[in-house]
């Protein structure tokens, strides 16, 4: 054994040093430069660091259903507030700004997801401001698929008012139509995978950081673009869950008298969180390419 104060060798077991008086430690004499495998101490202590962040996102990433449930608990309160605003009733009545609660909420909940909290303090003033933008960004996003919508839409217009009876003319009117309404069920299901991708972008920033909106809009379409399995499946997922929800609400609605319309928006809102803390455990994991 080496005494670490005057570089003496000193017998075993002893507990201070015969030469200088020190107490002797137990600690491993690593230089500087070099320790186990010949690799630099800072590099040691960073894959250290590594290891400890890989296996935090690996438990949250396999108990993000435990997850959800938890954050849902804890924040129900928040969840049938916005889920009453986002009411289809108030959300025309604002031109769908009330939407911004909505969209900050779920980008709250990346946040405190990537930090391990279930309770989120969301400030809806703060929140407000915070949605718009986010809104922005969507609406940025989705903006060439619903040009696209917008021209079927325009050319089943001018069909409509220039059949004359002809029945040429009443056929292509038909099938424009079924193009149209199945380009418009691809357009919504489209347009919230769109707004998960979005998030998932934003969540690279921290709180206060500026955000970039001209690298967030590359970050989307690289997601869309080399997740297309993950899109795909979204978007089955949504089309049977939409139509689930929308039945059960219209069975309520006729059971309840229209009063259980009021909080038609919080299904939704529940399944945007399970689905946005699994696809966040994906992204942190790198399962998602980016």
């Amino acid at each position: 054994m080496k005494c670490l104060n005057c570089n003496n060798i000193v017998p075993e077991n002893v507990t201070l040093c015969p030469y200088c008086g020190s107490k002797i430690t137990t600690e491993i004499n690593i230089t500087e430069e070099t320790t186990l495998n010949n690799k630099p101490v800072e590099q040691i202590e960073q894959i250290t660091k590594e290891e400890e962040t890989s296996k935090k996102t690996n438990v949250r990433t396999s108990e993000w259903f435990n997850y959800s449930t938890e954050l849902i608990k804890n924040n129900i309160v928040n969840i049938i507030i916005i889920g009453v605003l986002n009411n289809p009733f108030f959300l025309i009545l604002s031109l769908l700004l009330v939407s911004a609660w909505y969209n900050s909420f779920l980008y709250r909940i990346c946040i405190a997801f990537k930090g391990g909290k279930t309770n989120i303090h969301f400030d809806y003033s703060k929140g407000f401001l915070e949605g718009i933008v986010i809104m922005l960004i969507n609406t940025i996003v989705t903006l060439p698929f619903f040009i696209v919508l917008l021209i079927i839409g325009s050319f089943l217009i001018y069909i409509l008012f220039n059949s004359k009876n002809i029945p040429a003319y009443e056929a292509i009117f038909l099938i424009n139509y079924i193009i149209f309404i199945l380009y418009l069920i691809f357009c919504i299901n489209l347009s919230m995978i769109l707004k998960y991708f979005t998030l998932l972008a934003l969540s690279d920033y921290k709180p206060e950081e500026k955000w970039n909106t001209v690298e967030i809009l590359k970050k989307v379409f690289h997601l869309l673009k080399n997740n297309w399995l993950i899109s795909l499946i979204l978007f089955f997922i949504f089309m049977v869950i939409n139509f689930a929800i929308q039945n059960v609400i219209g069975i309520l609605c006729y059971c309840t008298i229209g009063v259980i319309f009021l909080f038609s928006t919080i299904p939704y809102i529940i399944v945007d969180i399970f689905i946005i803390i699994y696809l966040m455990g994906e992204y942190l994991d790198n399962k998602m390419k980016k």
